[in-house]
This record gives structure tokens, C-alpha cells and sequence, in this order.
């Protein structure tokens, strides 16, 4: 599927997680290759599954350390078939124009990270096409060296297996349910007809919802049924339905075409000093810092240091509040979100609730304002009533849809499954 698309305008202040959480592979074509650590735990998965049960099966009296070596070779194989998967679709992106910034590999499969969504439906189509077709010819291929190694056993037996689940993570990507590769071949077709991206966005993502549903119903029945397998479909199932739901919160933040960070700010700043302590902090916050869910703490010099909740306040007993600093009670691990006022304010709604919920705005090395998830979503709610039905029909006087010439050129794309993936920011998975 289509890997993350997503402009990085937005600033950590912290080690970008990603290169803490994941190893480098190398660079393919230009195209810079990541693992997640998950990976592993997928890569003995399948070595495991292979070793005890599936090879000695097909190829009974060898020793165990011969269908151990053959797991954690189609362990490898697999995994490289994943990463042609996810490469292919950087591949044609680079082809239509659009900028790959990685791909990554990590426990439900793999996310291309572009810069930005297919300008046209076409290109639309070719990237996500390019995934699955690669899987279907690499099943292809394994199944045409195990035909012709036929006979020879536990080699045989490794070539079919390979070609099996190729060729079912080929077909799996084709649904036609977004965040899988044919929820976005779905969409561009949609989007051809009606010329409307964000009238094709809402359309897949409800076909994502309505797969994501099935999938962890049929999870949970066959859990019931003692079939533990079943974990893996709802977890699946999960990922898909959560997906399908970011795919619509991007396609409503659409309703803010046209508008930046800088007009939905909240000015002046809502954040607070990291050096004040406790009691201070209760004592002199307005009300706009005492009612939000979280808040931003500065530096001396201005610059965001860490976030903190109402949760982390409560944890400080009554008696350490005036020997306790912000910066010491702030326990959330998320970056703060640090924002460009001229962002694009559709381009910024995933990162946003990715984040605690709320950025701060910098400009010029100072924070001018900060922007809240309730913010946006006033800003979506006005739009969407002033646009009448923006939701529903696609329409508008007012530039709020992009139609035809595609969706922002900036803005951020979803989620694609080719077993599914994640992304930091805006990505498509499998």
C-alpha cells in the first residue's frame, strides 16, 4: 500500500523516535529502508510456525535443525518480499512526482512514507496497484520454483509457502476498503468519477470500517472457538478500523483548505513556564490553562520543553506542590508538536491528535500561540455549516474540497495495509 504522505512540517523537539525505535536497512534506489524492532518478533513468528508445524508436515522425518534453518530463511524471504511490496510503491510514486522519504517495515507490515497524495487519480491508482501486483508476481514466481523443485522435500515445501503468502498478501491489499491497497485504488476510481477526493476518501474509509468490523468479528469467533489465530485477525481488524477512521478525519480536515495554523491559534500563548512549581502554576493559571486537558511548558529561552496533564498534577501529592517543578511532574512521553504558523491547517489535524491534542506555534524562534484539537475541530464544525453539506455531497463555493487537481499538495494521506502498518505522522501501512 501507499506509505505515509504526509509533508514534514512540523518540528520535534526530542530525537526523532524513529531512529530510536527502528534499525537502518540500507538504501534501495535512493529509497532509505528502516525496521521497526517489532520485526523480530514477527520474523521468529514465522520461523517458529514453519519449524514446528508447518515443514515437518510436508516434509516429515528430517532433523529439527534443518526446518529451523528453513523458517528463519523464509522468515527472511518473507519479510524481503514485504519490503519489495513497500518499495515498488516508492518506486512508481517517484515516477508521478512525488517524493519518497522512507519505508519502513514494522509488526503489521510496511509503511511508504511519500511527501505528499497523488495530485491526479491515475497516479492515484498506480502507486497503490504497484504493491499488490508486485506480491501476486513474486507468489508467481515461488510457485513456479516449487513446481519445478518438485520432489525434493523441505525445499519444495518452503517454495509453496512462500508462493501462498504472497499471493495471499496480494489479494488481502486488493479489498477494496481503504487503508488497504484497494481502498485506495477504490477511491481513486470514486474520486475519476465524481472528481471530488474528499467525496472518494469518505467513501473508502466506510468500506475500511465495515472490513475492519468483519475482521474482528471473525477474530473474536475464532478465539472463542479455541482457535488463538483468531487474535491476529482482530488485531488486524483493529489496526483497519482505526485507519479507516483517520482516513475520514483527514478528509473532513479538508473543510479547512485555505486556512493556516496562524488563523486558529489561540493567542496569547496558552503554555506555562517548566521552572514554576506546582503550587505556583495552580495558584496564578487563567482559565484557559487551568480547563485544558493539557498544557505546554516552555524553557527559559522560550522554546517548548515537554507537555503537561491535568493527570500529571493530580499525582502530586498536596504537600510536594511547592517543592515540585512542572518539568518534574510533566510524566507524558509524547514530542510536543511545534507548528509553522503558515502550515496548512487540513495538514495538520492527524499529527494534532497524535500528539497529546495540542502544538504550540513558533515563529522566529518565539511561541506566538498555541492550537488545540478543539480548536480545529470548532474550525471543521463552522466550515462544515457554513459549507452546507460539505460532508455528504462534496460541494462548494468556497474552496474548501479540492476536486479534480487533487487533494492539497501538502496534505497528509492515510493508512494502507499490506499486512498492516503504521507510520510516525501521516503513512500508509500494510
Amino acid at each position: 500500500m501507499p506509505g505515509p504522505r504526509g509533508h514534514r512540517w512540523w518540528k520535534d523537539r526530542t530525537t526523532d523516535r524513529r531512529e530510536l525505535t527502528s534499525m537502518r536497512l540500507g538504501r534501495f534506489a535512493g529509497i532509505e529502508a528502516r525496521a521497526h524492532w517489532s520485526l523480530l518478533f514477527i520474523a521468529f513468528l514465522v520461523a517458529q510456525l514453519l519449524a514446528v508445524g508447518i515443514l515437518p508436515a510436508a516434509a516429515p522425518g528430517l532433523p529439527a535443525a534443518a526446518y529451523w534453518l528453513a523458517g528463519a530463511a523464509s522468515a527472511v524471504v518473507f519479510l524481503a518480499s514485504v519490503l519489495a511490496h513497500e518499495l515498488a510503491h516508492a518506486a512508481i510514486a517517484r515516477r508521478h512526482d512525488i517524493p519518497v522519504e522512507r519505508v519502513t517495515l514494522w509488526l503489521l507490515g510496511g509503511a511508504t512514507e511519500l511527501g505528499h497524495e497523488a495530485k491526479t487519480p491515475r497516479a492515484e491508482a498506480a502507486i497503490a496497484a504497484s504493491g499488490p501486483i508486485t506480491s501476486l508476481v513474486l507468489g508467481g514466481v515461488f510457485a513456479g520454483l516449487a513446481a519445478l523443485a518438485s520432489g525434493a522435500g523441505l525445499l519444495t515445501a518452503t517454495l509453496a509457502w512462500l508462493a501462498g503468502v504472497n499471493l495471499l498478501l496480494g489479494v488481502f491489499n486488493l479489498l477494496p476498503a481503504a487503508p488497504l491497497d484497494g481502498g485506495r485504488l477504490l477511491r481513486a476510481a470514486l474520486w475519476r468519477r465524481y472528481g471530488d477526493w474528499t467525496r472518494a476518501t469518505y467513501a473508502s474509509a466506510r468500506a475500511g470500517s465495515v472490513l475492519g468490523a468483519l475482521l474482528i468479528a471473525w477474530g473474536l469467533l475464532q478465539v472463542f472457538g479455541g482457535q488463538l489465530f483468531g487474535l491476529w485477525l482482530a488485531l488486524i481488524g483493529w489496526f483497519v478500523l482505526t485507519a479507516a477512521a483517520a482516513e475520514r478525519t483527514v478528509a473532513a480536515g479538508k473543510r479547512l483548505t485555505g486556512r493556516t495554523v496562524r488563523d486558529l491559534m489561540t493567542t496569547p500563548p496558552a503554555v506555562a513556564p517548566s521552572w514554576w512549581s506546582v503550587a505556583n502554576f495552580l495558584a496564578q493559571a487563567d482559565s484557559t490553562l487551568v480547563r485544558s486537558a493539557v498544557v505546554p511548558l516552555v524553557d527559559f529561552d522560550g522554546s517548548p520543553r515537554s507537555l503537561l496533564t491535568m493527570r500529571d498534577l493530580q499525582r502530586v501529592a498536596p504537600d510536594d506542590r511547592d517543592t515540585t517543578r512542572l518539568r518534574d511532574a510533566a510524566r507524558s512521553r509524547v514530542p510536543v508538536l511545534v507548528l509553522d504558523p503558515d502550515t496548512p491547517a487540513s495538514d495538520v489535524v492527524l499529527p494534532l491528535r497524535a500528539r497529546g491534542g495540542v502544538a504550540v506555534v513558533v515563529e522566529d524562534a518565539r511561541v506566538v500561540g498555541t492550537l488545540s484539537s478543539v480548536d480545529i475541530t470548532a474550525a471543521m464544525m463552522l466550515a462544515g455549516l457554513t459549507d452546507r453539506g460539505l460532508t455528504d455531497r462534496g460541494l462548494t463555493d468556497r474552496g474548501l474540497t479540492d476536486r479534480a487537481e487533487g487533494p492539497h499538495p501538502a496534505g497528509p494521506s492515510s493508512t494502507g495495509v499490506t499486512e498492516p502498518a503504521a507510520g510516525a505522522g501521516l503513512t500508509s501501512n500494510h
